[in-house]
């Protein structure tokens, strides 16, 4: 019998899943390795990459830390105060946690994907292989979305080996003790002090319970998770007291207002961010959905991809939202995508999903790449947002300098919108948003009153400027005319204006 067996293993029965064995492990070694240089390459573009706006405004967060903030909540601010206490007010200081954790991010979804082929085309997208740098709410927000897609995936195996076992059922109400669920609390109210849009991991947890299990199996420890949750949440409830609830009002608002959508745009910018296989796959989702919800896995997995996606198209349909509102739903797909691939026999339908999925982007990618070294002339100068970035950033700098040269930089700056407020915050000069221009943000909950002083600097994109909020002053003169070039070809004008009284 065993001479039997051996040679049925010599002949291919055995055999194959050794070499299955030593391939899949091949295919993790090389994807954690792929995943190591990835970060490093990260840490070093993080160096070199001018700043966005954006990030310079998370960055003044950190400067005066609060419960929360006027558009997020306070968890990417207490990161980035976290990492420049260490590495300086610089930009590697500033994004040194995006890099870790995306790296984190890519380990954890690797942990429940059957298959590294999807995940590897993933990291060649701009989205991750130039985004992640960037330090935004989205960084840890989808770090604590994974962490909490892996955490009921572990509760429903549990439910799924308790609903298999009957006496199990009879002596046990729930296979779940509190202490998991208080992990998932814990777990879930990081993810809102990141972004608000983790609350959607609510109904998918939901989804994924009420529609395999009894309700009361469960009911008592969702409701336990959201009781930890909003006790850790607790400081931007606080903070939204304060205000009267006006920063939660103004995201609701924003992610529930009706008209001006641009729905090819929001399409668009999935395509060439992070590809198209999760539109070309939904379909494909949708009508294996019994067999995909037969695994625990991948039962989550559908929730938590399918519910965030659908909301996301349907959003981008009625209103103008951007391109990272789908994000979250991209981390439960690809374990469903890779899945589906690898059930499917006819390999031309996989080279044709995965090259018209990942096309554009991997070719995104390359130009980009090229762009950052050489310049592609046929891109224009007024479209080309990285040369602006650039732009703008070396502006700001020899305003700075030009400010400390004529002694004037101890004035008090007022500017039109949070982002050039942002700029100049980070330059160290004394900066406030005029209220009520530009958008509402964190400068405009508590404004600074221009009028209170004898004589303010204003940094405006026009040369005469009509703000109401200056009536106060008399006078005016202009400083100097900044010119932002891109590639020699001057792409807007900023202007520099003291605003007095006239005595």
């Amino acid at each position: 019998m065993a001479y039997r067996i051996d040679n049925q293993l010599f002949r291919g029965g055995g055999y194959s899943h050794v070499s299955a064995h030593w391939t899949a492990r091949f295919s993790n070694q090389w994807y954690v390795f792929s995943l190591i240089l990835f970060t490093l390459f990260h840490l070093f573009l993080s160096k070199v990459v001018p700043p966005t706006e954006d990030e310079l405004y998370y960055w003044s967060w950190a400067q005066s830390l609060h419960w929360s903030f006027f558009d997020h909540p306070p968890l990417v601010a207490i990161l980035i105060k976290i990492s420049t206490s260490i590495f300086g007010n610089t930009l590697f200081g500033i994004r040194f946690f995006a890099s870790i954790f995306n790296l984190l991010i890519f380990l954890a979804i690797a942990s429940i994907t059957p298959g590294k082929k999807v995940l590897g085309l993933v990291l060649l997208t701009p989205l991750v292989f130039f985004g992640s740098i960037l330090m935004t709410p989205d960084i840890p927000f989808l770090l604590f979305w994974t962490l909490f897609l892996l955490w009921l995936v572990s509760i429903n195996k549990s439910f799924s080996q308790w609903g298999g076992d009957p006496i199990s059922r009879v002596y046990r109400a729930s296979p779940v003790h509190w202490e998991r669920w208080v992990l998932g609390g814990v777990l879930l109210g990081l993810g809102i002090m990141s972004k608000y849009s983790m609350v959607l991991a609510i109904p998918c947890a939901v989804l994924v319970l009420w529609t395999q299990y009894r309700l009361a199996s469960w009911f008592r420890g969702m409701t336990l998770l959201c009781v930890i949750a909003f006790f850790v949440v607790s400081p931007i409830v606080l903070f939204n007291w304060k205000y009267h609830f006006a920063p939660f009002m103004f995201q609701w608002n924003h992610s529930l207002s009706e008209g001006g959508g641009v729905f090819g745009e929001f399409l668009s910018g999935q395509i060439l961010l992070v590809g198209a296989l999760p539109l070309l796959m939904l379909g494909w989702v949708l009508l294996r959905k019994n067999d995909i919800c037969s695994q625990p896995v991948f039962h989550v997995c559908f929730y938590c991809f399918v519910f965030p996606f659908i909301f996301s198209i349907f959003q981008a349909a009625k209103t103008h939202v951007e391109a990272n509102w789908a994000l979250m739903s991209y981390i439960a797909f690809w374990p469903l995508a890779q899945h589906l691939i690898n059930q499917n026999s006819i390999r031309f339908l996989e080279y044709l999903m995965l090259g018209l999925g990942f096309g554009p982007p991997l070719l995104a990618t390359a130009l980009i790449l090229v762009h950052m070294i050489y310049p592609l002339k046929f891109l224009p100068p007024e479209k080309d947002r990285l040369g602006k970035h650039q732009a703008l950033y070396e502006v700001m700098q020899t305003m700075k300098n030009d400010l400390e040269q004529n002694m004037r930089a101890e004035e008090h700056f007022f500017l039109p919108t949070y982002q050039l407020t942002a700029y100049f915050k980070y330059l160290g000069l004394k900066a406030d948003q005029i209220f009520p221009l530009g958008r509402p943000s964190q400068y405009t909950l508590e404004p600074v009153d221009p009028c209170q002083f004898e004589n303010i600097i204003v940094l405006s994109d026009s040369k005469e400027p009509n703000y109401e909020a200056l009536r106060c002053f008399s006078e005016r003169t202009l400083l100097k005319e900044y010119s932002v070039e891109v590639r020699k070809k001057p792409v807007s004008q900023l202007y520099l204006i003291e605003f007095f009284r006239n005595s």
